[in-house]
C-alpha cells in the first residue's frame, strides 16, 4: 500500500518537473497591444504612426525569437523575460535586445582572460596618473634636498 503512494507521489513530482521545464521553454506571451498603446499614449497625444511602428517592431522581434527561444540558455530566458516585463505589459523588442546582449556577453566572457601588462602596454601614461606624477616629483625633490644638505655640510 505504501509503495503505491510513493510511486504515485514520484510520478506526480516527475510530471510537474517536466511540465515546468517545458513551460520555461515556451515563448512568453506579452500584451503587445497594451505595451504599444502605453508607448504611443505617452505624453498625451496618440500617434497611429508610432502604434503601427511599435506593432511592426514587436512582431518582427517575436518572429525572430520564436525560432531560437527553446535553444537559449535557461538563465538568459528567465533574466531577459524579467527585463522585458519590467514595469509593464512586456515587450518582445526589449526581450530580443536583452537576449542579444546576454549572448554576446556570454561569448566574450568565455574568451576573456586576465592579462598582466606593463604600464605602457596597458595604455597608462604618466599624464593619466596624476598621483604617480606627484609621488615622482616628491621623490625627486627629496633627493635634491638631501644632496644639497650633504653638500652644504
Amino acid at each position: 500500500m505504501r509503495l503505491r503512494y510513493i510511486t504515485a507521489f514520484l510520478s506526480i513530482t516527475v510530471s510537474l518537473i517536466l511540465a515546468a521545464s517545458a513551460a520555461s521553454r515556451q515563448m512568453p506571451h506579452y500584451d503587445v497591444n497594451g505595451h504599444c498603446e502605453a508607448v504611443v499614449n505617452f505624453g498625451g497625444n496618440r500617434s497611429a504612426v508610432l502604434f503601427n511602428g511599435c506593432m511592426d517592431m514587436e512582431q518582427s522581434a517575436y518572429d525572430q525569437l520564436k525560432i531560437a527561444w527553446a535553444g537559449l540558455p535557461q538563465a538568459v530566458r528567465e533574466h531577459c523575460d524579467q527585463v522585458a516585463t519590467f514595469g509593464g505589459a512586456g515587450s518582445y523588442s526589449l526581450l530580443a535586445g536583452c537576449v542579444d546582449m546576454e549572448l554576446q556577453a556570454l561569448e566574450k566572457s568565455s574568451q576573456r582572460q586576465f592579462q598582466y601588462r606593463s604600464t605602457s602596454a596597458a595604455g597608462l601614461e604618466a599624464e593619466t596618473l596624476p598621483a604617480a606624477d606627484v609621488a615622482i616629483d616628491t621623490m625627486k625633490r627629496r633627493r635634491r634636498e638631501s644632496r644639497q644638505e650633504q653638500e652644504g655640510s
